[in-house]
């Protein structure tokens, strides 16, 4: 049996200046709108198996993206060509692409207390710091049900 490998891209939607309400299924449809506007039904073809929104936290604007080894440079020339995200403007950043799940988790989670740190600075009361924390440490994957 053959072993499938992936690659993971943790991603930042900006601007964060107003409220980006983005889901997973918003930002995997405009990634591969993208896909096929730049590399037609081939690229599209390559990265449609196994490609794979995990996680995105729209208060913070990070994203765990999944694609297979081989295609997933397909997916990485594109990402910061994604222009609209719905029907907002907003640019794609590629922060860290890893191998595994748990490399990526690490990643975010220590971005994410980096950014922590700096929002706690303006915070001005207790219950403004509990609400931070929870937006910048809340990390929650898709699980994938298995239905072999």
């Amino acid at each position: 049996m053959v072993r499938i490998k992936n690659r993971y891209f943790v991603v930042q939607v900006e601007p964060h200046a107003f409220t980006f309400d983005t889901t997973s299924r918003i930002l995997y449809q405009a990634i591969l709108g993208r896909v096929e506007s730049l590399h037609g039904d081939y690229g599209l073809a390559s990265i449609k198996d196994g490609f794979e929104v995990s996680y995105c936290n729209d208060k913070t604007g990070i994203a765990l993206v999944r694609a297979r080894h081989g295609p997933h440079k397909i997916v990485m020339s594109t990402v910061p060509l994604v222009t609209k995200v719905g029907d907002k403007k907003a640019s794609l950043r590629t922060l860290y692409t890893g191998a595994t799940l748990l490399k990526c988790k690490q990643f975010i989670m220590k971005y994410q207390k980096q950014q922590l740190m700096n929002a706690l600075k303006d915070a001005r009361n207790q219950q403004q710091r509990q609400c931070l924390e929870e937006t910048y440490l809340k990390i929650s994957f898709v699980e994938k049900k298995d239905f072999a």
